[in-house]
């Protein structure tokens, strides 16, 4: 009797049959910065630390810190977070 596949399995076996790069996937954040004055991240499950001088986002997978000055979330939802204000260091904590 044939085991049925998880569908985690079945969407791994997807990727690779079809070659698709890892920062496509839906379970890692991609992220993309504008010189050290503001950060978009897609993948954002939601936002644990908020000051600013410090952003912390649950990225699912991993915790991404963001640290500097004057730092503010200028838009959030389910699909993207962008933040701004002076980016001095970025942290990923699993």
């Amino acid at each position: 009797m044939r085991k049925k596949k998880s569908a985690k399995t079945r969407q791994t076996a997807a990727r690779q049959a079809l070659d698709i790069p890892e920062m496509v996937r839906r379970d890692v954040p991609h992220i993309e910065m504008q010189g050290n004055r503001e950060v978009i991240v897609d993948g954002c499950r939601g936002v644990l630390e908020y000051t600013s001088d410090q952003i912390k986002l649950n990225a699912g997978t991993c915790v991404i810190r963001f640290s500097g000055e004057d730092l503010t979330i200028r838009t959030y939802s389910e699909n993207q977070t962008e933040i701004n204000g002076k980016i001095l260091q970025i942290d990923f904590e699993n």
